[in-house]
């Protein structure tokens, strides 16, 4: 009789042992479950939400394609529009030429490269990295438009490094072209020294516009920069230069001040 009611009291026990444990393991998975739920609910909310943006820039694409639309505002390239497989891409509006007269007045070439007509474009103006205004330059046919900048922009700023860009309207600046405010009789500035150094850093690169342009002149040497294996592109190193430095390429200069340490991108 003892040992049944001792059977009967191990039974309750292990039942009740077996269903604390059971709603403990269903509180744990209720737990788990609204985690998830938080986690996962506003990841794939914002998963369909790029999806969506996704679909609806591919079917904007390709009506702007059907409609012979050129390539979008804002990049910094247009395109050919028509029928023609793989239309040709080109660069945008950019500086093409800068020069200094008497006063000194800076006078900007701004144009498309290649045979791109020119619809007008801005040309801005930055003196030791600030800025210092932008003005509008309108087109003239397929050639470049041309601004003059008078001698109140430059007051106080002779011997100072400036940066042009151009761009098209509303779209992104594009690469610089680099020089120094000239004093009021105009010109270039006078060239600093330059010493042979074992340096691997490059001074200088130099972006040709396009193989049929002549070799490059640097102001530290008589001689004609030696053609590289990629004739698009000068890499020019060890050449220790120090002050105004400045490269010649088919009658337009520009300069830019060296130091050690400092290397620059000329773009023509």
């Amino acid at each position: 009789m003892r040992l049944g009611r001792l059977r009967g009291f191990a039974g309750r026990r292990g039942f009740s042992r077996w269903r604390d444990c059971a709603g403990s393991i269903l509180l744990e998975v209720v737990v788990a479950a609204a985690l998830v739920g938080l986690i996962v609910g506003p990841l794939a909310v914002s998963f369909s939400s790029t999806v969506e943006r996704a679909r609806a820039e591919r079917q904007a694409s390709a009506a702007a394609r059907a409609a012979g639309t050129p390539g979008s505002p804002g990049s910094g390239l247009d395109s050919s529009a028509g029928s023609d497989p793989g239309p040709a891409w080109r660069w945008g509006t950019r500086v093409l030429a800068a020069s200094w007269r008497p006063g000194p007045v800076l006078h900007v070439a701004l144009g498309t490269a290649g045979s791109a007509a020119f619809a007008g474009g801005v040309v801005g103006f930055w003196v030791d990295g600030w800025p210092v205004g932008q003005m509008t330059v309108l087109g003239e046919g397929a050639g470049a438009g041309e601004a003059a900048v008078d001698a109140s922009t430059w007051s106080g700023l002779a011997g100072h490094e400036l940066v042009i860009r151009g761009r098209e309207a509303g779209g992104p600046w594009g690469a610089p072209w680099r020089s120094a405010v000239s004093p009021a009789s105009g010109g270039d500035p006078q060239a600093g020294s330059s010493q042979q150094t074992a340096s691997a850093d490059p001074a200088l690169v130099l972006h040709r516009p396009s193989v049929g342009t002549s070799a490059p002149v640097g102001s530290w040497s008589v001689t004609l920069l030696a053609l590289p294996s990629l004739p698009l592109l000068f890499v020019v190193g060890g050449t220790g230069l120090a002050g105004w430095s400045g490269v010649d390429l088919d009658g337009r200069s520009q300069w830019w001040w060296a130091e050690e340490g400092r290397s620059v991108d000329l773009y023509f």
